[in-house]
């Protein structure tokens, strides 16, 4: 009985999520838990080719999410503010590590603040996370988080070879069962 209520809160305090709220500050919300067909936002239903766009990573260097296409693409949306962000590190890491050598590639899409950035190089650095990642300093109004209809992190997606969606909002279990997916495909 212990162990079935204390898997329960785990699972509970899984879905919990930053999202944006009406006044810009951040508060903890229940996050999407299925993978759905269609989206709110029309361009981002699974099958559907990916929004293209490009960022800086921590270095500067421009990136390009088409540059990526030929291998399955796993997007993490998240921010160094954000609790659950942070948790799901180290699970992200883990499967960074399981499939980087399966012509997988890991993109980080930081929803940091301009003035946060220093300090997300600083976390990247850090925590390990040898995987690429990009921010625009523009919070909410990220240009990747707005192009997919981000409206809470972590979210995790995963893209086949051609650049389809193939998987979102996708936590940890559903989130190697699409990579390996797509990587038979």
């Amino acid at each position: 009985m212990r162990s079935t209520l204390l898997s329960a809160l785990l699972i509970l305090t899984s879905l919990i999520a930053c999202t944006e709220t009406d006044n810009g500050n951040e508060k903890p919300t229940v996050s999407p838990t299925k993978i759905t067909e269609q989206s709110v936002t029309t361009g981002t239903e699974v099958g559907a080719v990916a929004p293209n766009f490009t960022m800086n990573d921590q270095f500067g260097k421009a990136v390009n999410l088409n540059q990526f296409k030929g291998k399955t693409v796993v997007i993490d949306f998240w921010a160094t503010w954000c609790p659950p962000c942070r948790k799901s590190i180290p699970f992200v890491k883990e499967s960074y590590n399981k499939y980087k050598n399966n012509n997988v590639v890991f993109l980080g899409v930081s929803l940091d603040k301009a003035e946060g950035l220093d300090g997300w190089k600083e976390y990247i650095r850090d925590n390990g996370m040898d995987w690429v990642q990009v921010a625009d300093g523009k919070f909410w109004d990220n240009k990747a988080a707005a192009l997919f209809g981000i409206e809470s992190i972590p979210s995790l997606w995963v893209l086949d070879r051609e650049g389809k969606i193939v998987g979102k909002n996708l936590f940890h279990d559903e989130l190697e069962a699409t990579i390996t997916k797509a990587i038979q495909q």
